[in-house]
């Protein structure tokens, strides 16, 4: 039977940037797999609702409408991003891991799209930010 800490070391394995994934990740005494993925999650949830949080704010104070519309995508990508990872979070919860692991991907793909939409214009250093951290929770 896997440790906590093996169960750690490979879901962190399977993310953009393990590393991270261990610093941010607590150790909860007696976590199987299932108890580890429910803690992920929930972190990437929180972190995508605060990213979707500050594009909203930020969307607010943008002046050049080019802004607003990139703003208003990565909205909706996040939308999805956390409608994703409540799916993910009900995959896990009836044993089907490979339908969690292909909704956490999905969940970072949207968080790529929003990413994407500022290669032509610079993208608020807070929202590269916070972006690239639900990235590299995934």
């Amino acid at each position: 039977m896997k440790s906590t800490t093996d169960w750690i070391t490979e879901i962190c394995s399977k993310t953009q940037n393990p590393s991270l994934c261990l610093q941010t990740l607590p150790r909860p005494s007696g976590g199987d797999r299932k108890a580890l993925g429910q803690i992920s999650i929930n972190m990437t949830q929180t972190n995508a609702k605060q990213t979707s949080n500050l594009i909203t704010s930020l969307s607010k104070q943008a002046t050049d409408p080019k802004l607003r519309n990139i703003h208003s995508m990565c909205a909706e990508n996040y939308k999805d991003a956390i409608n994703n990872l409540n799916q993910a979070k009900n995959a896990m919860n009836s044993g089907d891991f490979d339908g969690m692991n292909a909704k956490a991907s999905a969940a970072e793909t949207d968080s790529s799209i929003c990413e994407d939409g500022f290669q032509r214009t610079p993208k608020p250093f807070q929202l590269q930010q916070a972006n690239k951290k639900v990235s590299e929770l995934l």
